[in-house]
């Protein structure tokens, strides 16, 4: 009697177990799907091509945790605008510090390649996404307050930090209209870093709203038109 017992026991333990296991696993598979949805949708809209395993061989991070920092396989949308090829990754990173290890950051990043003449050495960051994100948009060495740039728009350098080494041409390039733009999107924490033969727009978490992936690419082409405009 008692063998049978223990194992009505057992068998109901590995049955629970076994539901709970088969739960999560579709928990997870709904909520990538959710996820994944809008992409799906923004390929077809922007005629691009989805990669739901994209393999992401780069540092997660512009820190020196960077080199513990890993990707994991992760969905990638590529499609062009005029030409130039722009790539929107959804990235989870995991990366330890010393004894500790920090918690999955979501990332949603767009990748807007261009043939700069010359680097344009400028960064715009909302001040949240510092604050709260600060290892995704500077190295250890640099300083938040480095050739700051103050555009004169009370509203705007309340919300956003800009940074560069040509004031002149900063105050040229991000014009009223940008201003504007940016300040309709201060809930998405943005961060956008100029460099050698890209632009590239981070905001710390993913979504699954088509308005807010329509936002962002139009932040992109937005960014791409005053490039073109101004032969850079």
């Amino acid at each position: 009697m008692d063998t049978i017992y223990v194992l009505f026991i057992l068998t109901a333990l590995i049955g629970m177990i076994a539901i709970i296991v088969i739960v999560t696993v579709y928990a997870v598979y709904a909520s990538n799907k959710k996820i994944i949805a809008p992409l799906e949708r923004q390929a077809l809209k922007r005629n691009g091509t989805l990669d739901t395993r994209a393999k992401l061989n780069e540092s997660a991070l512009q820190s020196p945790i960077s080199k513990y920092a890993e990707y994991k396989k992760c969905p990638q949308l590529t499609f062009k605008y005029k030409g130039f090829i722009i790539k929107i990754s959804l990235r989870t990173t995991l990366y330890r510090y010393r004894t500790m290890i920090a918690p999955d950051w979501q990332i949603t990043k767009i990748d807007a390649f261009y043939n700069f003449k010359t680097p344009l050495n400028l960064k715009i960051i909302q001040r949240k996404a510092i604050v709260n994100f600060k290892r995704l948009y500077f190295t250890s060495s640099e300083k938040v307050d480095d050739n700051n740039i103050i555009l004169g728009n009370e509203q705007f350098d309340g919300e956003f930090v800009v940074i560069g080494d040509n004031e002149q041409f900063a105050k040229d390039f991000i014009t009223k209209m940008i201003q504007d733009k940016l300040l309709k999107s201060k809930s998405m924490w943005l961060g956008i870093i100029f460099d050698k033969d890209k632009f590239s727009i981070k905001m710390p978490r993913f979504t699954t709203s088509d308005k807010i992936y329509d936002e962002l690419i139009d932040i992109t082409f937005m960014f791409y038109d005053r490039l073109e405009e101004l032969k850079l």
